[in-house]
This record gives structure tokens, sequence and C-alpha cells, in this order.
């Protein structure tokens, strides 16, 4: 990770790489994939950065943040798996506040 929009100082916050990176839109974490697993770091920005130790999230497949940073929307189970039932939420990101529908 490094400075944006001036690139100076670099912080290596994942040892087991990464991909996908995303921030908490409230602030305060950092997520990212890790293969098939959601990676999660706490952080704190401003004059001072400082990350915590990754930890995991969740095992699954390539997903979304909701707008709050609490809810996710991700696939699921392998490949080998049926789905017997799809539940499908319209405007996902404007219900972020965790309403159900």
């Amino acid at each position: 990770m490094t400075g944006y929009p001036t690139q100076g100082r670099r912080w290596q916050i994942s040892t087991e790489g990464g991909d996908f990176a995303q921030w908490n839109p409230k602030g305060g974490e950092l997520f990212y994939w890790n293969g098939r697993q959601m990676m999660v770091v706490a952080v704190t920005t401003g004059a001072n950065f400082s990350a915590g130790r990754p930890r995991l999230l969740y095992t699954g497949q390539l997903g979304l943040v909701s707008p709050d940073g609490q809810h996710f929307l991700s696939v699921l189970g392998g490949p080998t798996q049926q789905a017997r039932e799809i539940n499908l939420m319209i405007d996902w990101f404007a219900r972020g506040s965790g309403e159900t529908p």
C-alpha cells in the first residue's frame, strides 16, 4: 500500500498475497482477497498510518462490500455444489444500512 495522491512511504499489509483490496466505506478497515479467503485488516489512517494483523473474515468467492462496511455480497460454496435457491436483492447498495427486504 502506498499514499495517494502522492506516493511516498509504502506499507506491506499481507505477507501471503492478496487481490482486489477494498476500503471499508466507513473507514478503519481494509478488505482483500487471498485466494478464496476474504481477509480484513484494522487500519489507522491520517498523519501516522498503521495496520493490524490480517484475519480471516470468511471463505467464498469474489464479492462486494456494502456501503456500511458490515455486509458482503459473495458467492459461497464450490463449483460442484448446485444451488437450490437463489435470492436476488434489488438495490443492494442502497440497503447498506442493514435493512432486509
